[in-house]
């Protein structure tokens, strides 16, 4: 059977990676049947397909091995990977067994994410890339210069930061810092021959969207028109590493000695990128279809250039961009090939929370222009991603301007009640409580008069404002995790005939762990007048799969996605 076939035949093809929703709309809009297994799980994805989230139905971290455990219990045909897994080639390869491989083999990850082999490549190849030294070679940096350290196996710009002098980790490695303008470039390849499908300017660190550093935060389609010799670098990269189906390069336009522009290779992403959304945005194309195609030896006739509404350039543009004078070079105008539209430039930006949040209703949020959507009463650290926003405008000022209003939007939405779960809690005895005691402390009647927690009909609505069938009315239904310094303790959330910012836990198991052992002298822990916070799961999460043993709780989340 045709990959083509398994991509669209009974058996669903299982897409995988830290945060799938982007793509997933790509197969859904092909008409693929697809099953999706990420961290995220947001609320946007659930309603689109079949989607398990590490974080929501598995309550783990993020990790490749998570991943693939998880997948053990999920019937599907073929497989898509998208990021981080492209530096977990061992992963993809336990994966892929007994299932069609939609992406670069474990051995072309294997070297295009060797920064030895790639160097080796680009030396050969005449690839412009920065100065790039391992272990063991930080004798050879240029102390004149500026240096980044970067982990080998990057994601999303974590990780990233100036050199200052000290020996690299086994993990890490040193690239010289280049003056320019990040960008990217989306390809599809068949191992020989590729087609470029986009070039995008990236945004990276932009505190205007919450971000800080070297972390990746949206897209602007299109990059600056004169970014000369991508597709011979992209010819190169190909036939190197026999790369195959849709991949990304990250570059920094920068400038040679004699001042014309040069494209540096900063990464080779050999999978989906995020850029990829705007492409199928912009251009119509389906990115999944190309994707899957490009395995039965079939490229598309496609031109960037051809097919771009309208690509107006301002001369020195003037807002989100470095204004350094090496940069002035790249914003010169350039008139549109198939004339003028209102929606030349189209825009994706990730919001980062500024501080700590919980999620008000986000049912509307799609119609706003909002992807990767959390769910009500959520739970977002500061500096962690609340959501995507899309823009589009005739300039690319404008399509900022619109992204920067967008998060702003965002922004008032989830701060104007910041983090409204935090309560003071009591506990005590009930009569159901100690009736069912009598039965035994293992009954079901006593887990049930133990198992809930009690708030206000008001501090219900200010923690997360659910649907009613949600609710369930005073009997409760929907599930809470309650929080104190002591433990936590997941509850079933009742309405109770309490004052606001109250919430009473009965006696039992629940209590105990969330009131400590500290006495005090008094012969008692304390049970009233705690600090606690409370967090809504997500509503109506996928049915687990049958079999999900083995997998080791905990951690954090590690990588990203650009």
């Amino acid at each position: 059977m045709s990959r083509g076939n398994w991509a669209q035949g009974e058996r669903p093809t299982l897409i995988i990676g830290f945060s799938t929703r982007a793509i997933a709309e790509s197969a859904v809009r092909g008409g693929y049947n697809v099953i999706t297994l990420d961290y995220f799980g947001d609320r946007d994805q659930k309603k689109l397909v079949q989607n398990y989230s590490l974080m929501r139905d598995f309550h783990l971290g993020f990790s490749a091995e998570a991943l693939l455990i998880a997948s053990r219990g999920l019937d599907f045909g073929a497989l898509a990977y998208i990021s981080n897994l492209e530096n977990h080639p061992d992963v993809v390869e336990d994966l892929t067994e007994g299932h069609t491989l939609l992406g670069n083999d474990p051995a072309t990850l294997r070297r295009v994410r060797d920064w030895r082999t790639v160097r080796q490549v680009c030396r050969r190849e005449s690839i412009p890339i920065p100065v790039t030294l391992l272990p063991g070679e930080e004798g050879q940096a240029d102390r004149g210069k500026r240096w980044l350290t970067k982990p080998m196996r990057s994601g999303g710009g974590h990780g990233i930061a100036f050199w200052s002098g000290e020996s690299l980790g086994e993990d890490q490695l040193l690239q010289e810092y280049v003056d320019g303008l990040s960008c990217s470039a989306a390809f599809v390849a068949d191992g020989q021959r590729c087609v470029l499908l986009g070039l995008t300017e990236q945004l990276v660190g932009r505190r205007e969207l919450g971000a800080l550093r070297f972390t990746w935060c949206g897209n602007i389609l299109p990059a600056p028109p004169r970014i000369s010799n991508i597709q011979e670098m992209l010819q190169k990269l190909t036939r190197a590493f026999g790369l195959r189906g849709v991949n990304g390069v990250d570059f920094v336009l920068g400038q040679d000695e004699a001042g014309r522009p040069v494209p540096y290779l900063v990464e080779v992403n050999p999978r989906y990128t995020s850029s990829m959304e705007l492409v199928e945005w912009a251009y119509g194309l389906n990115i999944f279809g190309v994707h899957v195609r490009s395995f039965e030896g079939e490229l598309p006739s496609f031109s960037p250039e051809e097919n771009i509404h309208h690509t107006q350039w301002i001369q020195n543009c003037s807002e989100g961009i470095a204004k350094s004078p090496p940069l002035a070079w790249i914003w010169r105008s350039r008139p549109s090939k198939i004339g003028f539209t209102d929606t030349g430039f189209y825009g994706k930006g990730i919001v980062y929370a500024r501080e700590d949040v919980a999620m008000p209703e986000t049912a509307e949020w799609r119609e706003q222009g909002r992807r990767d959507i959390p769910f009500p009463g959520e739970r977002i650290a500061a500096r962690h991603p609340i959501c995507t926003v899309l823009a589009q405008g005739e300039t690319r000022d404008k399509c900022w301007r619109r992204l920067l209003t967008a998060a702003e939007a965002v922004w008032r939405e989830v701060e104007k009640s910041a983090m409204p779960n935090k309560f003071t809690l009591i506990t005590g005895r009930t009569t159901k409580q100690g009736a069912a005691l009598h039965k035994g402390k293992d009954s079901d009647e006593y887990r049930q008069a133990t198992g809930f927690v009690e708030m206000s009909s008001s501090d219900r609505e200010r923690l997360a404002p659910l649907a009613p069938q949600s609710w369930g009315g005073r009997g409760g239904g929907q599930r809470v995790r309650v929080r104190t310094a002591f433990g936590e303790a997941e509850l079933e959330l009742h309405e109770g005939d309490l004052p606001e910012g109250m919430i009473f836990v009965p006696m039992g198991p629940a209590a105990n762990a969330l009131i400590g052992t500290e006495t005090r002298g008094t012969g008692m822990p304390d049970s009233k007048g705690l600090e606690a916070e409370v967090e809504l799961f997500g509503t109506s999460p996928a049915p687990l799969p049958p079999k999900v043993g083995g997998i080791e709780g905990g951690g954090g989340i590690e990588g990203g996605l650009t």
